[in-house]
């Protein structure tokens, strides 16, 4: 990295405009360096490295650790709004947490079911109507519902029909359609994954959905 230093003493003033930092006077660009004491320690050796232990296979849990976990579950599910069964449940629940504000937004959220969007391998139909984020695989997530809402309620001043979005990263494809949802009749929105098999699932819950397609890179 360079780092741009003045001299020293110096009461010469800079400004920052949207091409960067300008100047008056020139500046002198110079590299960081350090000092032989102020070297960083060499990391010690990983004795883990390249030697990892296959997971173990989970054991069954006990019937009464079991149950205090599902007693665990009712609480928590209780503290995020209750446990919801459906899409329109969910959206009534945004709505009354304040979090959907807008009926366009509403209705766009009510016409796209997260139950499609989820990967059943990592979570269920139960699962996918609660205001948490959920595995989709390859490492990656779909976002909790409320992050969906508040995306959606920053933006819709511009999502308006007729309109033309790009949607970088778009994963599991449920934000790219809600978007589309509030773009129709005659918008567009082009989501874009670089991971191939989010691009396969995202594109059959699209189908579903009505024909659409996100684009893989």
């Amino acid at each position: 990295m360079i780092v741009a230093q003045l001299p020293p003493n110096s009461s010469h003033r800079s400004r920052i405009t949207n091409t960067g930092l300008t100047s008056s006077r020139n500046l002198v660009l110079r590299r960081p360096s350090y000092r032989p004491s102020q070297r960083p320690k060499p990391l010690p050796p990983d004795p883990g490295a390249g030697s990892a232990k296959p997971r173990q296979p989970q054991q069954q849990q006990h019937p009464q650790q079991q149950k205090q976990q599902e007693v665990h579950m009712g609480t928590l599910g209780k503290l995020m709004g209750g446990v919801r069964t459906s899409q329109d449940e969910l959206v009534d629940y945004l709505i009354r947490s304040k979090l959907v504000k807008t009926a366009r937004v509403a209705e766009a959220m009510r016409q796209v079911d997260r139950g499609k969007y989820i990967n059943p391998a990592f979570a269920t139909m139960a699962d996918a109507y609660q205001d948490r984020p959920l595995a989709i695989g390859e490492g990656q997530t779909i976002s909790a519902p409320h992050m969906h809402a508040v995306c959606l309620e920053l933006l819709e001043p511009f999502l308006q029909p007729g309109a033309r979005v790009l949607d970088v990263g778009s994963g599991s494809g449920y934000l790219s359609a809600c978007m589309a949802k509030l773009l129709s009749p005659d918008g567009h929105v082009l989501g874009v994954e670089k991971v191939p098999e989010l691009v396969v699932h995202a594109n059959n819950a699209l189908q579903v959905l009505g024909g659409m397609t996100a684009g893989g890179c």
